[in-house]
């Protein structure tokens, strides 16, 4: 599976749509509508009063520290999910990115879901089959 966005399209769809997504959290980051305690309509009337945030330095540690740890437990789970999908591991495949993983891992589940409902109504005509079998050897 090509993960670089050249010849499979869901993928470079997905590169497109990540491009999208972040540079439109980016805009909105840069104007304040996610920001905590943001009081001023435009980026221009805080830049006017001094200071980028009223955050003390402690606390921005300590948020800092957090989403640190938020990003390494997020990114433990994505490499143990990685470690059980069915995906070549050796040492000339690429690792996959995050959201192939989750697209990869997504489109397993539904595979497995599938296969798992198939199963099901084999397992059901088989049964019938064994019934219906049972009365001529009665």
């Amino acid at each position: 599976m090509n993960t670089s966005g050249g010849g499979d399209p869901d993928f470079s769809s997905d590169e497109e749509f990540q491009d999208r997504h972040y540079s439109k959290h980016t805009e909105e980051t840069e104007h304040g509508s996610h920001e905590e305690g943001r009081t001023s309509s435009s980026p221009t009337e805080q830049d006017t009063s001094g200071s980028r945030s009223k955050v003390p330095e402690a606390v921005r540690l300590r948020i800092n520290s957090r989403e640190r740890q938020r990003m390494h437990d997020l990114n433990s789970a994505l490499d143990s999910l990685r470690q059980v999908m069915p995906y070549s591991s050796g040492p000339a495949v690429k690792k996959l990115s995050k959201m192939s993983t989750l697209l990869l891992a997504r489109n397993y589940i539904v595979m497995l879901l599938r296969s798992h409902e198939e199963m099901k109504r084999l397992v059901q005509v088989c049964c019938i089959f064994i019934f219906s079998s049972d009365q001529f050897f009665i």
